[in-house]
């Protein structure tokens, strides 16, 4: 029963934490870039882009969190110059806790502007909004409280005592971010990002009195990448992401290898190893196919879950992430064009 109460104190821990309005966070969020950075739609070499992600974690500890999600976005051509362009992107996501204790879905849009301001388009900046339309909704009959507890027996029939002034949130939230990345030379690019949200107040949440009052919440995400081409068939990759929001922040950064095989022509495989501080390790594959990309990831949680897991004597606890990506361009068309001739 102890460990029952334990499980159960952790699960309304991580409901009141989800209930403060915070945004879902991913591993593998340079594959999945829409949702938290909203500079890079449209932001690379494809005419459009299609993306989706699932995420399941903590089940191991009966605390399970599933996460699904899919995004599409375009590139668009010149607007006020040779050197700039646009994009624009949607994204849906589907979160639950538990046995759907909690549920979380999601739409959003996403617009980008990118200027590359040298001639050798060497440089790049991008600047991105988002704004997504939140809907959350609660269980109650799921929860358990202590006044449901006869000494030592659960009484999950008996009436909790417990008040609520709804089971369902909606919120808008508004996001932006900007970028920079630079060429250094035929070899080395490097870049960051910087990201904002919570622009627009929102509901607190369920369970407190004030919950029809706003809540400012706010979050800054700082990224930074580096890639570095080895060989014709070598490349390596570093990032780095510092996330700090409400009274909570979060450092994580690793370093994935890309090989091409000589002998496989458009096929990439790719390993990596990430650390996310004080949390967990995340071991990282992925394989491409011109212009298919599928990635898993693994987190293998250190702290403070394991203490928990160790008392239940459960496997250890972690979160699996797998993405998938397509990058399309549009077909040219069939007409034809005159070439003048030059000595006439």
């Amino acid at each position: 029963m102890k460990i029952k109460c334990i499980l159960l104190l952790f699960i309304q821990m991580a409901f009141a934490y989800a209930t403060k309005s915070q945004n879902i966070n991913f591993t593998q969020y340079f594959n999945f870039p829409l949702y938290s950075d909203p500079s890079q739609t449209g932001n690379g070499n494809y005419d459009y882009r299609l993306n989706a992600l699932y995420r399941q974690q903590w089940k191991s500890i009966d605390a399970e969190f599933s996460t699904f999600a899919i995004s599409g976005d375009v590139r668009m051509g010149n607007v006020f110059s040779t050197q700039d362009s646009w994009g624009f992107g949607i994204y849906l996501l589907d979160d639950h806790l538990g046995s759907d204790l909690m549920q979380n879905q999601q739409v959003g849009i996403a617009l980008a502007y990118h200027i590359n301001p040298d001639f050798q388009e060497r440089h790049k900046i991008s600047f991105g909004i988002n704004i997504d339309y939140k809907f959350s909704s609660v269980d109650y009959s799921s929860l358990i409280f202590e006044s449901q507890y006869q000494g030592f027996l659960l009484h999950p029939d008996m009436s909790s005592g417990e008040s609520f002034l709804n089971d369902r949130i909606k919120n808008l939230d508004l996001g932006s971010s900007i970028s920079y990345s630079f060429l250094l030379n035929p070899k080395t690019e490097l870049g960051a990002s910087l990201a904002s949200f919570g622009f627009i107040p929102e509901q607190e949440n369920f369970i407190s009195e004030s919950d029809s009052s706003d809540y400012k919440h706010s979050e800054w995400l700082a990224r930074g990448f580096y890639n570095y081409r080895v060989s014709s068939r070598v490349r390596l990759e570093s990032h780095v992401q510092v996330i700090s929001q409400s009274n909570a922040s979060e450092l994580m950064l690793g370093v994935i290898g890309h090989y091409t095989p000589f002998h496989l022509k458009g096929v990439m495989l790719s390993l990596g190893l990430f650390r996310q501080m004080d949390v967990a390790y995340v071991a990282y594959a992925g394989l491409s196919y011109k212009n298919y990309d599928i990635n898993v990831s693994y987190d293998f949680v250190s702290q403070p879950l394991n203490t928990l897991r160790e008392i239940n004597g459960l496997s250890r606890p972690g979160g699996i992430e797998v993405t998938l990506s397509f990058r399309g361009f549009k077909v040219a068309g069939s007409g034809t064009r005159t070439v003048p001739c030059r000595f006439f």
